[in-house]
């Protein structure tokens, strides 16, 4: 199960009963992984270390879903739709 609390400058993300603080990212941040996107780089593999540069643990991110590392990236990126 996978849920977010959302506050004004991190999100909390509880994931199989352990919470994890995530940073939130910066504008440079998100600019920094849009362009790897756009350069061709590996699209998951681009938003495992974006998710392992927020504070979440590799071996936390690779057990995911993509619908999940889909919501949390949409939520601390500020395009989760309510």
């Amino acid at each position: 199960m996978l849920e977010i609390q959302e506050q004004v400058s991190n999100v909390k993300v509880k994931i199989k009963g352990v919470e994890y603080a995530l940073t939130a990212p910066t504008a440079g941040d998100l600019e920094d992984m849009e362009a790897s996107l756009a350069g061709g780089a590996g699209q998951v593999k681009t938003v495992i270390e974006f998710l392992v540069s927020l504070g979440l643990p590799r071996d936390v991110v690779r057990s995911l879903t993509s619908d999940q590392m889909r919501l949390i990236v949409d939520t601390v990126s500020g395009t989760k739709k309510n």
